[in-house]
């Protein structure tokens, strides 16, 4: 073998060891995103889908929300919370806050869909509120309803860029 095509070689080798590394650092930030935001963020749920239509119009379904967490004494009629639903804890609720109430130290909660012509019939805690949120992002989350699986499918998405980006065949400098 002569010396270019083993230089060719080893630097094509290089170039793969490269490309893997920043392959394995992205892949690692893609399946932790939601854990670091969640951790800047000071909530468990710092992005949510809108997956019905009790809040139109000002959420839509498959709208992306991006929530902070917040103390629930800082919390004031007219913001929008998230919470477990008190009748079935694997379902969020993204809802607005129409009374507080305080008892015996403890803050009470009363939410209504904006879209709902009554309120919800039951009292959030304080200390269940998730997040409140602090924007949205119109139809970036029709593809997590599709698929139902937030959690992975966006890291899967935001992956798959970068395999093309990073792969994308280079023209010839000759």
């Amino acid at each position: 073998m002569n010396t270019e095509h083993q230089s060719y070689l080893r630097m094509n080798k290089n170039t793969i060891i490269k490309n893997l590394i920043i392959l394995i650092i992205v892949l690692i930030i893609a399946l932790s995103f939601k854990e670091i935001l969640g951790f800047i963020l000071h909530t468990s749920v710092p992005i949510a889908v809108v997956e019905s239509g009790s809040m139109i119009p000002t959420l839509e379904k498959g709208d992306l929300i991006v929530s902070v967490g917040v103390d629930p004494s800082n919390l004031k009629v007219g913001d929008i919370i998230l919470f477990k639903s008190p009748l079935n804890p694997n379902i969020i609720i993204v809802h607005r806050i129409i009374e507080i109430y305080k008892n015996d130290g403890a803050i009470l909660i009363k939410t209504k869909g904006d879209n709902n012509p009554i309120a919800d019939p039951w009292i959030v805690n304080g200390n269940q509120v998730l997040g409140k949120v602090i924007f949205r992002i119109p139809y970036l989350g029709w593809p997590s309803i599709i698929s139902n699986q937030i959690s992975w499918f966006l890291p899967l998405i935001l992956l798959a860029i970068i395999l093309v980006i990073i792969f994308w065949p280079e023209k010839n400098k000759y």
